[in-house]
């Protein structure tokens, strides 16, 4: 009998990191402290720069008495995991913050009385606290709270909702992937840096009010992804209310990069992220994250200015990317998650996001286009269809760090998305995926199996 194994995408990677959450980092009201240093900033000029130090002071966390010894020791080990990533990826230019009084700062600026500076140098410290006041949908919010006065943030305080299950059988990935997104917010997506940076643009199109991050990396990056030179910036969220509007990426345009404000089951670490880290002027940056973030990849500006449907929603130019046949299949765009196309009702659209009718719609946060999703939560586990942490479904699927989403009618029950184990070899540029009991090597985009 002979199987045909169709693989959307050929590519070697060494390094990706995962992360999503829902995050509502608009909604901690506090007011930053900005600590004056002079001439510091100019004399810092001349220092090279070098991976960052994040410090991370769990005291108040701890006083707070609201995590068991377990959990408190799980948490600690995930946040040590999370700044190590960070070190990897970002360099700073240091400066002495031992030498500057931060104690006062903290306490006016991140509202928090319980901490304990380190005794060592830092680059940055994080404050994480439980929350009861995030809303319910909010699963965890980030924000800087001291900054030098060019802006550059010492200090940030990350709350973590005090309903968010530590018990599902994951939850230690996932609570990584929550924190990395958490951590960025302190580090540089949030709309003081957006603002005091110069690094946003906005404008008006029928009403509707749109933000861009137009800096220079990022348009650079944003050009060589979506292969459109004419781009004039990546969009930001304008939906979705006070915890993510502006300070996310929009998913119509960026769906599955960590910095999307929604829960999503594949979500990776683009250039496109990391370009705006290097454009605040405070990091320099490592770009090796795999070339894993493929929405979108190479369509051209037609991606970028075309709705995702049209002709009542039975046509896409972008088929990888956009669906339109009601629980249908279908990898997600990076290849990193099973799930369907989600088609459904809504209680109202607006005009300009209407592709079907009134009121039928995809994902709301995706400007209702439809796309790949599956639910969240389910058998105890976060996004229990994600190849990398969830669980399986078939006898011949294999789910683990190196497994990948692909579109196959292996399981003799038509197409359907089904998470292969992969192992690529960088010197013969193959690609290797482990079926069951038997390993296919590929050399190219079409495989066919002889059983």
């Amino acid at each position: 009998m002979k199987i045909k194994i169709f693989l959307l995408f050929f590519v070697c990677f060494e390094f990706n990191f995962i992360a999503c959450g829902s995050c509502g980092t608009n909604q901690l009201k506090l007011t930053p402290s900005i600590i004056d240093i002079g001439d510091i900033q100019r004399r810092k000029l001349t220092y090279d720069f070098s991976p960052i130090k994040i410090r991370v002071d769990m005291t108040y966390l701890k006083s707070q008495n609201i995590l068991n010894d377990e959990k408190f020791k799980n948490l600690e080990e995930i946040i040590n995991e999370v700044t190590g990533y960070f070190e990897t990826i970002l360099s700073v230019q240091k400066i002495n913050l031992n030498d500057l009084d931060l104690s006062q700062h903290i306490k006016n600026g991140c509202g928090i009385s319980k901490f304990e500076l380190p005794d060592q140098n830092f680059d940055l410290l994080i404050l994480p606290e439980i929350s009861g006041d995030l809303n319910t949908n909010i699963l965890a919010a980030g924000k800087p709270c001291v900054f030098l006065n060019n802006y550059k943030p010492v200090v940030g305080i990350v709350e973590i909702n005090k309903n968010l299950s530590l018990e599902k059988k994951n939850f230690k990935y996932y609570m990584k992937t929550l924190l990395f997104h958490e951590f960025s917010h302190v580090l540089a997506f949030h709309p003081i840096f957006f603002e005091k940076l110069n690094l946003i643009a906005t404008e008006s199109v029928d009403g509707q009010q749109y933000t861009y991050i137009k800096s220079p990396k990022v348009l650079e990056k944003a050009k060589l992804h979506f292969g459109c030179d004419n781009i004039k910036g990546v969009q930001l969220e304008n939906d979705g209310g006070d915890g993510t509007t502006g300070s996310h990426w929009d998913s119509r345009y960026m769906l599955g990069d960590y910095m999307m404000a929604s829960d999503y089951s594949d979500v990776v670490l683009s250039d496109i992220s990391l370009a705006l880290f290097e454009d605040t002027g405070f990091y320099q940056v490592n770009y090796y994250t795999g070339g894993l973030f493929r929405f979108g990849k190479n369509q051209g500006c037609a991606f970028l200015e075309k709705k995702c449907l049209y002709n009542q929603g039975k046509n896409t130019m972008f088929p990888n990317d956009f669906c339109n046949e009601s629980g249908k299949s279908f990898c997600s765009s990076s290849h990193l998650s099973k799930g369907s196309c989600i088609i459904k009702n809504y209680s109202s659209i607006s005009e300009r996001y209407r592709y079907f009718g009134d009121k039928q719609g995809g994902l709301s946060h995706a400007d209702y286009c439809p796309v790949s999703y599956t639910n969240p939560n389910g058998n105890n586990y976060y996004f229990p269809y994600n190849c990398r942490y969830g669980i399986s479904e078939y006898e011949e699927e294999k789910i683990n760090e190196d497994s990948l989403c692909f579109e196959s009618s292996i399981n003799n029950s038509g197409m359907k998305s089904v998470c292969y184990k992969t192992e690529c070899n960088q010197s013969s540029k193959t690609f290797s995926l482990y079926i069951g009991s038997k390993i296919v090597t590929c050399p190219g985009k079409e495989v066919v199996l002889y059983n």
